[in-house]
């Protein structure tokens, strides 16, 4: 058995200081131990496919031991999943000695095949931590604001060309699955452009986790569909979000790149539900110059106004 401090401190050296996950009893003392720390950051995920996004997967179970019968099975087959998705992995060390040299492997093999690297953990790796953590509180004011002008609508790929022309040159775009992405990769493909092709409702999650570790504008680009499955990553950029992400909901009403698929946005406000999810501001649109007027108004808030 290790302490979480064996681990987190190499983690640290070796630049590692940004977490995110879901509760899980085997890792229980290192997330409660990288939430207590002041040099770490910890986002608590609302879901094991949105932390992901974030930024890793969280796994539980061991093959042989008593747990829950999901968690048993994916204990079981969790090895041969990495594996089939050629993520390398390995045992999580569990002495304070093996945690620096496994460290370095995991790096290592990040640089050299560009792919994730997983440990995998069985219960009892690592010792118990108390638990600081300060609550969450809502921002002071929430805005909301119509900025409907009842004025000619536009497509997906017109809101993408007005966006194209006011976005900051040093501004990261992620864009959802589908049309969306494929849209702005025909209208100018940038390397600050990334296209989450096949990862639908993660684009949010994605764009979440890299706006908290630059001071550059972010700007995700999701669809009504892609937002629905995921909805309660509203909820977590309303908690951990800053002012430099800008998540734009690009509305039609339907699963456009599968056939036209009816989804069940017109019953949803998605103004009132990110504001009610903490978001500093939230803005709706129905044509291209209130669209771009909105976009104005995102990009020229305060740093760290959320």
């Amino acid at each position: 058995m290790i302490e979480a401090d064996d681990f987190l401190d190499p983690a640290r050296e070796a630049g590692i200081d940004f977490f995110t996950g879901v509760p899980c009893s085997f890792l229980t003392p290192v997330i409660n131990r990288v939430i207590s720390r002041t040099d770490l950051t910890y986002v608590g995920a609302a879901s094991e496919g949105e932390a992901v996004g974030i930024a890793a997967g969280a796994w539980r179970g061991e093959p042989g031991l008593g747990d829950e019968p999901q968690h048993e099975l994916m204990g079981q087959i969790t090895a041969r999943l990495f594996e089939t998705m050629q993520i390398a992995n390995r045992s999580f060390p569990t002495s304070a000695n093996a945690t620096r040299p496994a460290i370095a492997d995991a790096i290592a093999s990040m640089d050299r095949f560009n792919r994730p690297f997983a440990f995998i953990m069985a219960k009892g790796t690592v010792a118990d931590n108390d638990l600081d953590q300060s609550p969450m509180t809502r921002r002071a004011n929430c805005e909301r604001a119509d900025l409907s002008d009842g004025g000619d609508s536009t497509t997906r790929a017109g809101a993408l060309e007005r966006l194209l022309e006011i976005v900051p040159d040093n501004a990261a775009i992620i864009a959802t699955t589908g049309k969306c992405g494929r849209e702005l990769f025909t209208l100018a493909d940038r390397p600050q452009h990334l296209y989450m092709v096949g990862a639908m409702g993660c684009a949010s999650g994605v764009g979440l986790g890299t706006s908290l570790n630059t001071d550059r504008p972010v700007i995700v680009l999701d669809g009504d569909g892609a937002a629905l499955m995921k909805l309660g990553g509203l909820a977590t950029i309303g908690a951990y979000g800053r002012s430099n992400l800008i998540h734009v909901v690009l509305d039609n009403g339907v699963h456009d790149s599968t056939g036209g698929q009816a989804t069940v946005s017109p019953v949803v406000d998605f103004a009132i539900a990110a504001q009610s999810c903490n978001y500093g501001l939230s803005l709706t649109a129905d044509s291209a110059a209130s669209f771009e007027a909105a976009m104005k108004l995102a990009l020229a808030r305060p740093a760290d106004s959320g």
